[in-house]
């Protein structure tokens, strides 16, 4: 136990399952309930009460009142042809919550559980109408791997560039807008189940800086220094869509 484990049924054969264990550390995971009316209206009412902490976004409400500690709330109100249905999002940053010295600190899976209780008990004392985040569906989990290479960042990230037809994959770069210079390097699973992302984490760090989206101080900087951080995205969703069920599950670690 404590593993984060995905259970992967094929329905043309219910007794077969696929167990696979992953042993990288947790860096964001995200849960989306569906929510009601009522649920909706009390809860986009609320964050509107707080002044400049929301912001419309398309067809979602985004509160970032709760930033400081890694948690965005989305809610999103999705027209449909018989209607609507509601929906709440938290894509939650778990080590950004401990907010201590070790700023790339990313937490062990085995850890996440209790961290999480840690952060719905946070979250009802800023609304009780949110509903805690093991109340929701876990929908997505980025797990993470930052490697010290030094100050050969770049050509490391040249040479995995090369490897990505290897891999089924396809190459999708994102330049960071704000005029920062800063790169992320993506791929796509052919299958759609995954994306990969590296970069070079201190790069990453000053484009945030550049773009006044947080306060870095030299410290948090100098951490990040030849750091390769990889990243692989999981959505539970895409997996679905291959017509197999997925289960995502943190575990509490006995």
């Amino acid at each position: 136990k404590g593993n984060l484990e995905w259970e992967i049924k094929n329905k043309n054969d219910e007794n077969k399952t696929v167990l696979g264990k992953i042993n990288m550390k947790i860096h964001t995971i995200e849960f989306s309930k569906i929510l009601t009316y009522e649920e909706y209206k009390n809860m986009t009412e609320y964050v509107y009460s707080q002044n400049r902490k929301c912001y419309k976004k398309m067809y979602a409400v985004i509160y970032t009142g709760m930033n400081d500690k890694g948690i965005r709330l989305e809610l999103y109100n999705h027209r449909v042809n018989d209607g609507a249905y509601y929906k709440l999002k938290y894509i939650i940053t778990l080590g950004r919550y401990r907010k201590n010295d070790n700023y790339l600190e990313l937490v062990e899976i085995r850890k996440a559980y209790n961290l999480l209780a840690e952060i719905g008990e946070y979250i009802k004392t800023q609304c009780e109408i949110l509903p805690l985040p093991n109340e929701c569906n876990i929908t997505r989990i980025d797990l993470t791997k930052d490697i010290y290479v030094g100050d050969v960042v770049d050509y490391i990230i040249k040479q995995l560039n090369k490897s990505f037809t290897g891999f089924r994959c396809k190459p999708n770069y994102i330049d960071c807008k704000e005029n920062a210079t800063f790169t992320k390097h993506s791929s796509k699973s052919s299958t759609k189940i995954f994306e990969l992302s590296f970069y070079d984490k201190y790069e990453e760090m000053k484009h945030h800086i550049d773009s006044g989206n947080y306060h870095y101080d030299e410290d948090m900087l100098n951490q990040a220094k030849g750091i390769l951080r990889v990243e692989f995205r999981f959505y539970k969703t895409r997996i679905q869509g291959m017509k197999k069920t997925v289960i995502l599950k943190v575990q509490k670690n006995y």
